[in-house]
């Protein structure tokens, strides 16, 4: 056994960790011990803290100044890129502060958004890496407003433009990764290319009213998108570890179940995750397969992928766990599997249409029967069945199609611009 190292204030020592005799010799209370050194010591090494701040050589008694990180933008229809680099960010130091631009300064620079000011500060405030938020912020980051937010530099994507001259020329930028594959752009597109009428199934080539046909429907005039999808989303297994929470249920605790597509994540999706965390302890969300909620809402749905779908859930500061591959019929096994207290009724999450109040109860308990005989169902008040709806976010792109088509083909311009000159960038 070698000789004990310092890391911070802890000590460990170094094991031969082929010893199979030794290991097996451990308590699990030792062996998680020694995984959180080790995990320390990991995040100490890192060259973005070591480097600027030099963490190992902190002398003792001396308490370091927060670091203090600005990072700004639309965050408008967020995705798992947006939280990627709030996540990214928020490693750079102690303090995350998210300055958003306004309706009119998003207009002015680059058209209009399709989330208002109050939807995209309440996306923003959910983001469990966001730590103070700053609104009506200039397009333009400066210094001056770096000093009167108190931030020690700006964090932005390595698709950098001149707006952040300013800052980087000050020495005060620092450049994350962006997550490829995955961008407003792209998920805008994949809406434009939806018609009007995207819910009917029925096709020009003759296909009945009763047709199973599940392929999407493209509107005809928007060529300069019909290759949008080229850089797939590839999700990692170190991706997911990054945004999962690594929580289990305590003793005791009231543990809440909601399960849904949460296709496109909006504010409708952070209001419904919050009243549910409100009634327990511990929430688990469910998210069903691809191809389930194909089956079940039509053609174009979902717009986005599981794995999309389920890094934007994970960024829910109100979320401790999801479930990949829910049922959606709530079954007995999974309660119990779960442990589940309370199901949360998600029925307008499953079924994304308007349905009658005979349709939807019907609908309810076809989804809920399990729960429902056990006495566990609980269902949300008026105010979380009001909670916008994908569908309302997709019809606002479908009705102002010809200047998000203008927008678009602007920012697409400038996509394959960073596609072509890319350089690789070390992920936080």
């Amino acid at each position: 056994m070698a000789a004990p190292i310092d890391i911070g204030n802890t000590r460990m020592h170094f094991f031969q960790w082929h010893d199979e005799e030794l290991l097996e010799s451990l308590e699990e209370s030792e062996l998680q011990e020694a995984l959180t050194l080790i995990e320390a010591a990991i995040q100490q090494k890192h060259h973005s803290f070591e480097a600027k701040y030099n963490l190992m050589n902190q002398p003792e008694g001396v308490e370091r100044k927060p670091v203090r990180v600005y990072v700004d933008g639309c965050f408008d229809m967020m995705h798992s890129g947006h939280f990627n680099a709030l996540r990214q960010a928020r490693k750079l130091g102690d303090i995350l502060v998210a300055g958003v631009h306004s309706d009119d300064e998003i207009t002015r620079a680059k058209g209009m958004p399709v989330l208002n000011n109050e939807e995209r500060m309440a996306l923003v405030k959910a983001c469990k890496w966001v730590d103070e938020i700053v609104f009506d912020t200039p397009y333009n980051p400066t210094v001056e407003l770096l000093d009167k937010l108190n931030c020690d530099f700006v964090a932005h994507g390595d698709d950098i433009g001149p707006t952040y001259a300013e800052v980087m020329e000050a020495g005060r930028l620092k450049v994350i990764k962006r997550t490829e594959g995955v961008s407003t752009t792209d998920i805008v597109g994949r809406l434009l290319l939806m018609t009007k009428d995207h819910h009917d199934h029925r096709h020009n080539s003759g296909d009945s009213p009763n047709s199973s046909s599940r392929g999407f429907h493209r509107c005809p005039s928007v060529d300069a998108i019909q290759d949008a999808g080229q850089q797939p989303f590839m999700p990692t297994t170190m991706r997911i570890s990054q945004f999962a929470n690594n929580k289990t249920p305590k003793d005791g605790d009231v543990v809440v179940y909601i399960d849904g597509s949460f296709d496109l994540y909006h504010p409708g999706h952070v209001r419904l995750l919050e009243m549910a965390k409100a009634m327990g302890d511990f929430l688990y969300v469910g998210l069903h397969h691809d191809s389930d909620i194909n089956e079940i809402q039509g053609a174009n749905y979902p717009v986005c992928t599981l794995h999309e779908r389920a890094l934007c859930v994970l960024s829910c500061k109100h979320v401790d766990e999801v479930v990949f591959g829910t049922p959606f019929e709530v079954s007995a096994d999974l309660i119990s599997l779960l442990n589940i207290n309370i199901v949360v009724d998600s029925t307008d999450l499953k079924v994304m249409k308007n349905l009658s109040d005979e349709e939807r109860e019907l609908e309810t308990k076809k989804f809920f029967a399990v729960p429902i005989e056990m006495g566990i169902f609980h269902r949300m008040d008026e105010q979380g069945q009001k909670a916008h709806s994908t569908q309302e976010v997709i019809t606002r792109i479908v009705d102002n199609r010809l200047n998000y088509m203008k927008k678009y083909e602007k920012k697409a311009a400038a996509e394959a611009e960073y596609r072509a000159g890319y350089v690789h960038v070390a992920e936080q």
